[in-house]
């Protein structure tokens, strides 16, 4: 799912705000295509509840200057089998697997004119 929608920063400045949502399946294809080890497959072919991702840009809707770019996935596989895993786990042992992650950048005084850095005294080039 795509979403686009107008908003304001703290400061009031307008911005334009893009959302790109994946469900599991997006996400196990993402996966899929990079991934050869076993175990490592058998939990992505295994996702499935709270699995999603999103990415998120906050742009100037003038220039569409970045400033937000963030990207979530949280990942979760349950009832996983021990014997997708490999010798060392117990047969009977019950597997489940969540984890989250978060990448945000942020940038600020963007398109803003400023004094370009000067070598300090002392030091030679």
């Amino acid at each position: 799912t795509v979403t686009l929608e107008t908003g304001t920063l703290d400061d009031g400045t307008p911005v334009e705000i893009i959302t790109v949502e994946l469900g599991v399946e997006a996400i196990q294809s993402l996966f899929n295509t990079s991934v050869v080890d076993p175990s490592v497959t058998a939990m992505i072919i295994s996702l499935s509840g709270e699995t999603m991702g999103s990415l998120t840009y906050v742009l100037n809707p003038d220039d569409n200057t970045p400033y937000l770019i963030e990207s979530r996935i949280t990942l979760q596989a349950l009832d996983l089998s021990p014997q997708q895993f490999g010798q060392g786990i117990s047969p009977n042992a019950k597997i489940d697997f969540t984890t989250s992650m978060v990448r945000s950048d942020s940038y600020s005084q963007v398109n803003e004119s400023f004094d370009p850095a000067e070598i300090p005294d002392g030091i030679t080039p």
